[in-house]
């Protein structure tokens, strides 16, 4: 049951677009522009470099609050399954980007071998 909550955890916050959120504060929807990708090389080659670090910061920091989350909820109960849980929650981050690009296959080989 904890892995599941570490992988629902992390698919909420796999669900902040970094990018888009970026872009609607500068006024530039990056689903209409470039690629029509939310992600970071759509923006940095729609609105550059800075939009570009933004995004990649900012999905990087959806990993880490997603493990800081989970160690606020299991940190003192599961110390020994801390480093899985952990991993869980930081799939549960990348599961949700796959899904977000429709790339269904990566999402089936994570998954898959579990």
């Amino acid at each position: 049951m904890e892995r599941l909550i570490c992988v629902l955890v992390g698919y909420v916050f796999g669900l902040i677009q970094t990018g888009y959120l970026y872009g609607k504060k500068n006024g530039v929807d990056l689903r209409k522009k470039g690629s029509g990708n939310a992600g970071t090389t759509n923006a940095l080659r729609t609105m550059g470099w800075k939009a570009g670090g933004v995004t990649l910061l900012g999905d990087c920091f959806k990993c880490v609050a997603a493990v800081v989350v989970v160690h606020m909820i299991y940190g003192k109960t599961h110390t020994d399954m801390m480093p899985l849980l952990s991993m869980y929650a930081g799939m549960g981050v990348v599961e949700r980007e796959l899904r977000q690009r429709q790339d269904l296959s990566s999402v089936q080989q994570i998954y898959g071998s579990y």
